[in-house]
């Protein structure tokens, strides 16, 4: 593998785990670690504005690069041949996914890096539901998931739609340890986003009780199910310019005010 891609601010290195294959992680700031899985259309600027805003809130941010190129959008079509052909499985319920792995040992490597009580993970899309078999890792202290979209549910049925893309397995680890260590989940969607139905959280609520923090916001936005304007909460629907009683505005400040409240001694 080539050198990392430069970040401005950012520092990388490459991380292998448990894999042949290494993978860039980029990382900046100071104090707890929170380790951010990008969604869909790949590292994006709009990915990296919401890192460069939680390390501005007091954390150090890792963002690993898992396909694609640094700020490079590339659209839905090719993004989902490469997690076809890789890691992801898109398109079974109740199924592992490989890159899960990996990120499990990057969580325990980020903890080892910044020490500390544990990290705080935010997935998005796809990422969004590895979040719930990730909290069963020991280093995972806080956890975020947006609009969690695997398994795909375009012209599936109610199997698809309830699922959280993860193996029972998983599930029940991470359940165990969510209660036996009072790890609250957040999560969010909006409304109209087909991609993340209602359905999912429902089954999210149903597994992880109260620690299940769901948020389903109004879309902000007339076009539904993959439109990105009405899909990513936390990075595509955002902007600086919109008024703080804007949900991405919301959730952002959500997102951070739970990350001091888990992360740092005295809560923020």
């Amino acid at each position: 593998m080539t050198d990392c891609d430069s970040l401005p601010g950012f520092a990388a290195f490459r991380f292998a785990g448990n894999s042949a294959e290494e993978r860039c992680v980029y990382h900046a700031g100071k104090g707890p670690a929170v380790l951010i899985m990008h969604e869909l259309p790949g590292l994006t600027p709009a990915c990296i504005g919401l890192a460069e805003e939680i390390v501005a809130a007091g954390f150090t941010v890792y963002l690993p690069l898992l396909f694609g190129r640094l700020g490079q959008d590339l659209g839905l079509m090719p993004a989902l041949g490469l997690c076809v052909r890789r890691e992801f499985h898109l398109f079974a319920a109740g199924t592992h996914s490989p890159i899960t792995d990996w990120l499990r040992v990057l969580c325990a490597h980020v903890h080892t890096l910044r020490g500390g009580p544990g990290i705080g993970l935010i997935g998005m899309c796809l990422t969004g539901g590895l979040v719930f078999a990730l909290c069963a890792s020991p280093a995972v202290l806080a956890a975020v998931t947006s609009q969690p979209s695997l398994p795909l549910t375009l012209f599936r049925g109610a199997k698809f739609r309830q699922d959280l893309g993860i193996d029972s397995a998983e599930l029940g680890a991470a359940r165990t340890r969510v209660f036996a260590e009072g790890i609250d989940i957040l999560g969010f969607r909006y409304s109209s986003d087909d991609a993340c139905p209602a359905e999912r959280f429902e089954t999210a609520r149903r597994a992880f009780g109260e620690r299940f923090k769901p948020t389903t916001y109004p879309t902000p936005d007339p076009k539904h199910g993959l439109s990105r304007r009405s899909h990513s909460v936390l990075t595509d629907t955002y902007r600086q310019d919109q008024p703080e009683s804007h949900p991405a505005h919301r959730a952002r400040r959500a997102v951070i005010a739970y990350l001091r409240e888990r992360l740092l001694p005295s809560g923020g």
